[in-house]
């Protein structure tokens, strides 16, 4: 089993990894690299988020979901209840990120940092707390319940609600800071990539 489940879980992880190191489109080069050599700072200094490393945050958040809806749907169909109920968390995690990518693109053309809004705020963590929710039931009613020997990387390791908190809201300031700086095309680019961060519907998630 364990043979049949490698292929399976690499491809969804290397999704995850492919996603977070792909050029944006309007970036140069020297924009997107990390470590002290892409961002200028000092070796004991820690690198500044770049553009590419703040989209990179939603679209890993994204194949996560993604990730987590392909074994939910593998894995957990055969009991109707625990099924249901992790569609419906599913759904509401994707309804809440949705909303929260929303609520940034709306934040970009304002005056103020994202985060000086309680709305803005409010569709953080509700992002973040859906998207745990979701995760952790698929960890306990569905991975848990696996042989021992198929549990080790079914789902990939994600933040932890604080820590995704923490990376959302850090990315959301980039990604505002470079919509402010960037011409007309640059800001049809970004926005056209936040689109692209979306949760699919389940349906479309697990190729049904």
């Amino acid at each position: 089993m364990r043979g049949m489940l490698g292929p399976f879980v690499a491809g969804v992880v290397a999704r995850v990894v492919v996603v977070a190191v792909l050029p944006l489109p309007w970036a140069a080069p020297a924009a997107l690299a990390s470590g002290a050599a892409g961002t200028g700072a000092a070796p004991n200094e820690p690198a500044q988020m770049t553009l590419g490393d703040a989209v990179a945050v939603l679209a890993e958040e994204q194949a996560l979901g993604e990730q987590g809806a392909l074994l939910l749907d593998r894995f957990g169909r055969a009991d109707v209840a625990t099924y249901a109920q992790g569609v419906m968390l599913y759904a509401e995690a994707q309804g809440a990120f949705n909303g929260f990518i929303e609520k940034l693109k709306l934040e970009l053309t304002g005056g103020s940092t994202p985060g000086a809004s309680t709305a803005y705020r409010q569709a953080l963590d509700r992002a973040a707390g859906k998207r745990q929710a979701f995760i952790d039931f698929v960890r306990t009613a569905v991975i848990a319940k696996r042989p021992e020997h198929e549990k080790g990387g079914l789902l990939s390791v994600g933040k932890e609600a604080g820590a995704l908190i923490s990376a959302l809201t850090d990315s959301g300031v980039k990604i505002w800071e470079a919509y402010r700086k960037a011409g007309d095309a640059q800001r049809d680019a970004i926005r056209a990539e936040l689109d692209a961060q979306r949760w699919p519907s389940f349906e479309r998630a697990t190729g049904g």
